[in-house]
């Protein structure tokens, strides 16, 4: 794996990294920290009857969050419910905050869950669910990458 190259140059990482990268991602993804985040998540996440739900279980937002590298905005429950209930497009998003905020990432996580076209069955599709699941496998990959070689992330 990438990350075990300590002390290598970025460079020396990076082409080590994108000669295989599917392998290296999926190699990364049976960690036990990583199996053990997704096994949580999964069995958690279609159990949520609803946004609320969902933003006051401190666990899962941390994972639902740190694939959008939000993570810091954990403690802010209200303004990421309301990210994921209000819509995104149409006539009635001209004041949605998420459509006030400039930061691009907002937009991902409330497009990813479209709790406007989808609702409270948003918990029970598994593209949701895969779509996390996936940002959260790169986004704590990246961030192994970066303890090891700062410049890599």
């Amino acid at each position: 794996m990438v990350a075990g190259i300590p002390g290598a140059s970025s460079l020396v990482a990076w082409n080590a990294f994108i000669k295989d990268p599917e392998t290296q991602l999926s190699q990364f993804r049976k960690t036990p920290n990583i199996q053990r985040q997704i096994e949580n998540f999964t069995e958690k996440f279609s159990q949520f009857e609803s946004v609320e739900d969902l933003v006051n279980d401190y666990q899962v937002m941390q994972v639902v969050l740190s694939a959008f590298q939000l993570e810091d905005q954990i403690n802010f429950t209200a303004r990421n419910q309301k990210i994921i209930e209000e819509p995104t497009s149409g006539p009635e998003a001209a004041n949605s905050l998420v459509n006030q905020l400039v930061d691009q990432r907002y937009r991902d996580l409330a497009e990813t869950f479209d709790f406007q076209g989808r609702g409270d069955t948003v918990f029970a599709r598994p593209v949701v669910l895969n779509e996390i699941i996936d940002r959260i496998v790169v986004n704590e990959f990246e961030k192994t990458l970066g303890e090891s070689n700062p410049g890599l992330r």
